[in-house]
């Protein structure tokens, strides 16, 4: 049986934005395991940690490219919205150039960091 492709959009919508819960739900069960194994047993285990930060980066990735939309976007944009269509095309070019600079700015010390980190490995889980 399949599904109509009228539901199919929010279907994909609701399993995409379950995920970051998940995640946050996985968060929360490793958090309850190290406390447990560290003070009621005093044998503290260290993945839990691992598991934690990977799944808080991914909460974030994910939910800002998948499950965000527009609508959810905090915007300061007072002065941009009280000028003409031609003078935020100039504030559109001005920070596209700015965000080009830092970006080309920051490039060098990005793959430094890169080339470093892809021989390192995490402590318990041995993720590269």
């Amino acid at each position: 049986m399949s599904i109509p492709p009228s539901r199919t959009i929010p279907i994909l919508r609701g399993l995409a934005d379950a995920v970051p819960a998940i995640l946050l739900a996985a968060m929360f069960v490793c958090f309850i395991i190290q406390v447990f194994m560290r003070y009621v047993i005093d044998s503290p285990v260290g993945w839990t940690v691992e598991v934690c930060v990977i799944a808080w980066l991914w909460i974030l990735l994910w939910g800002q490219s998948v499950s965000a939309e527009v609508r959810d976007e905090i915007r300061f944009d007072i002065i941009y919205g009280a000028v003409r269509p031609k003078v935020r095309r100039v504030f559109r070019i001005l920070f596209s150039i700015f965000i080009v600079g830092i970006y080309a700015a920051s490039l060098p010390d990005v793959l430094s960091y890169i080339s470093f980190m892809k021989i390192e490995k995490t402590a318990y889980m041995k993720i590269p």
